[in-house]
């Protein structure tokens, strides 16, 4: 894993291709989640 750098009040990270790919596939879970809200597995208890 990257190690995280502070400038001050940024941080920056290292972008990885696994980086990429866990942005990518949390943004798709989400769309889905927002487009199927029908589904009961996403449904609140």
């Amino acid at each position: 894993m990257a190690p995280l750098v502070f400038y001050g009040d940024k941080m920056s990270v290292k972008v990885t291709r696994e980086f990429k790919q866990l942005v990518n596939i949390s943004i798709a879970a989400g769309k889905f989640i927002l487009l199927h809200p029908q589904y009961e597995l996403i449904r609140l208890p």
